[in-house]
């Protein structure tokens, strides 16, 4: 009796240990799950955030190749070269004095020799003083003849001509004319006339001018595309008919 009490004993004490042994087990067993799910949490976390980031980079990239194709020359091919002509070539008789000198913008090159008349080299040249003279050097040094000779302007800061060329001569002889005749009409009045007829006078490069202003959403006016305001602005082709580089020699 007492040795069956004794074995009682001995397995009434190891059965509590085997059960403790066993909770531990599957504690453990349980805590090695909960890592490995926590683990597997983070490392699809990590590949979603590494896929959104490549989709983003991806996003980036294309949208800046297209805003570089917008202002290059898929933006300079989707505008046609005859619509923007036609847009900025001036038509028909000038208002104020086309009749007075008998010229007209669908005649350029023969109005050429009209307006040069004026000019200092012209034939019947007229001589302007005063305030005159000082708005006279306004309007014409804030005006080129760059497509022809590469002068700064068409005259001289003392407002003598800067060059000789033709076209010069007749923006220059313009401007007298104007400012001697009609002198109620304003600086930029007188600026925007030489400035259809510069127009006329370099079809492709005035083109090319207005593309370029078009492509940097500035304004398409005649002191914008032919005065030295934007002087430096890189030019852009367009698409369409070839148009004449220059009406009218130099």
């Amino acid at each position: 009796m007492e040795c069956c009490e004794k074995k009682e004993k001995k397995i009434s004490e190891v059965a509590p240990s085997q059960g403790n042994n066993l909770n531990l087990a599957l504690g453990g067993l349980a805590i090695l799950l909960i890592g490995i799910l926590i683990f597997n949490q983070m490392t699809i976390n990590n590949l979603s955030a590494k896929l959104d980031n490549l989709n983003t980079a991806q996003i980036v990239k294309t949208t800046g190749q297209t805003a570089q194709a917008t202002s290059g020359s898929t933006t300079t091919a989707s505008f046609s070269q005859d619509d923007v002509w036609s847009e900025i070539a001036p038509k028909g008789t000038p208002a104020v004095y086309g009749n007075e000198l008998g010229v007209s913008y669908d005649a350029p090159e023969a109005g050429i020799s009209k307006m040069a008349a004026f000019d200092d080299y012209g034939g019947t040249p007229i001589n302007l003083a005063g305030e005159k003279l000082q708005r006279y050097i306004t309007i014409t040094t804030a005006i080129s003849c760059e497509y022809c000779c590469g002068a700064k302007a068409i005259t001289s800061a003392s407002g003598s001509p800067a060059c000789g060329c033709a076209h010069s001569g007749a923006m220059r002889g313009l401007a007298k004319y104007l400012l001697d005749k009609h002198s109620d009409m304003s600086d930029d009045q007188i600026l925007e006339e030489l400035g259809k007829w510069k127009v006329l006078y370099f079809p492709q490069d005035s083109v090319k001018k207005a593309v370029a202003l078009k492509s940097n959403n500035l304004p398409i006016d005649y002191i914008s595309i032919s005065s030295n305001k934007y002087r430096g602005l890189k030019t852009a082709s367009a698409a369409g008919t070839a148009l004449p580089g220059q009406v009218g020699g130099c």
